[in-house]
């Protein structure tokens, strides 16, 4: 009995899953519930040069810290080396 390769990907679930520190990652589970595979980190990136290794990418995050009138202030962790740090319009 041949099985169809559509039906059998479908089978496999894909979850996003938050981390104690607020790391967005990937897992893929199969149809028995086991988790298949290496986590994927699914956070948004953008181009932003690493104030420490010079790396041209950095996940990044907006968050409203100050009064609403203002606007958001820009988080970023650099793909490479881990390195956090904040951009404000002011």
């Amino acid at each position: 009995m041949t099985t169809n390769p559509k039906t059998e990907e479908l089978k496999n679930i894909f979850l996003n899953v938050t981390n104690s520190d607020g790391i967005i990652t990937e897992k893929q589970k199969n149809h028995n519930g086991k988790f298949i595979g290496d986590e994927k980190d699914v956070r948004p990136t953008t181009t932003e040069i690493c104030p420490e290794c010079n790396n041209d990418s950095a996940f990044y995050e907006l968050k409203q810290i100050r009064s609403a009138d203002e606007s958001e202030t820009r988080f970023f962790t650099c793909t490479e080396c881990g390195k956090n740090w904040r951009e404000d319009d002011h």
